[in-house]
């Protein structure tokens, strides 16, 4: 009996001393989150540009997104360029449809709403596939170090990365806020100061989208190593501004107000955004098993 108590004091002061513990037990983890299917992994390495000549002059945060953006430029902009010229190709279709049929034409745009615009920079919006592209090439490996979850980095990449989220997603808001104005302009509806509205509330509206996207990526964080979703929350927070703008569709207002709103309602998700990071994403922005 003594033997066996002398035996286990022994074997507690043999693990508390053990000072590996901590390199281990992450190999271990990494080992039990590595779930991503060859497929998946060979998807996330053809994104990637791997030319030797990529360098930034920048130190610390801005140095590593610095690199992940130019690494990554490729998939990030693809999907915006894309859309940005399926826009412009739209607007020269429809301007083609109001010289050839006027009348109809009028008849339909006399009939839209600018809060249509809430709905489609939702749509539009790359947040999802930013975060997604973020997570499985960049923070899936570096969120097993302590130092990737101190509160000043998290925040400072955050208002980073934000930075660089929203520029992906004004190139498609921009192409339907002016090819918009055009339309417009072309067939007779609405005035100048409506024109520059709506290119001033299809960019705020974009930046709500990013803001959101990347609010709760921090805050949530959903993905599992292979990419998958495994947060509930953040799939009914993904769809619920969907159900809100279509209900916004339904109202009739001037672009005047639907623009102060677009500002306001911008400004202050940016607040609650900071606020939220600040306190609650170094108990939220971890790796999930």
């Amino acid at each position: 009996m003594a033997f066996a108590i002398v035996g286990s004091f022994l074997s507690v002061y043999k693990v508390c001393s053990f000072r590996l513990y901590h390199s281990l037990y992450r190999q271990i983890l990494s080992q039990e989150r590595c779930s991503a299917t060859p497929s998946e992994y060979n998807r996330a390495e053809q994104t990637i540009s791997f030319e030797p000549n990529i360098y930034s002059s920048k130190k610390g945060a801005d140095y590593l997104n610095s690199l992940f953006i130019k690494r990554h430029r490729k998939v990030l902009w693809k999907s915006s360029n894309q859309i940005a010229l399926v826009c412009m190709a739209l607007t020269v279709i429809l301007l083609i449809i109001s010289y050839l049929c006027p009348s109809k034409m009028q008849s339909v745009l006399s009939k839209w709403s600018p809060s249509f615009l809430f709905f489609m920079m939702y749509l539009v919006n790359r947040g999802g596939n930013f975060t997604e592209v973020l997570y499985m090439n960049c923070d899936y490996s570096l969120l097993n170090y302590n130092f990737f979850k101190k509160a000043d980095l998290v925040f400072k990449l955050f208002i980073i990365r934000l930075r660089e989220l929203i520029k992906i997603n004004i190139l498609p808001a921009l192409s339907i806020g002016m090819g918009l104005g055009v339309i417009m302009y072309a067939n007779g509806i609405g005035k100048v100061t409506d024109y520059i509205l709506w290119i001033l509330l299809t960019t705020c509206l974009s930046a709500f989208s990013s803001i959101h996207y990347l609010l709760m990526y921090y805050l949530l964080q959903p993905y599992t190593s292979g990419t998958k979703v495994k947060s509930g929350d953040y799939r009914i927070l993904e769809i619920a501004p969907f159900f809100i703008f279509l209900r916004i569709i339904k109202i009739k207002t001037s672009s005047i107000f639907l623009g102060v709103i677009s500002i306001e309602m911008c400004v202050l998700y940016y607040f609650i955004a900071i606020f939220g990071v600040r306190k609650y994403s170094t108990d939220t922005f971890r790796q999930r098993v």
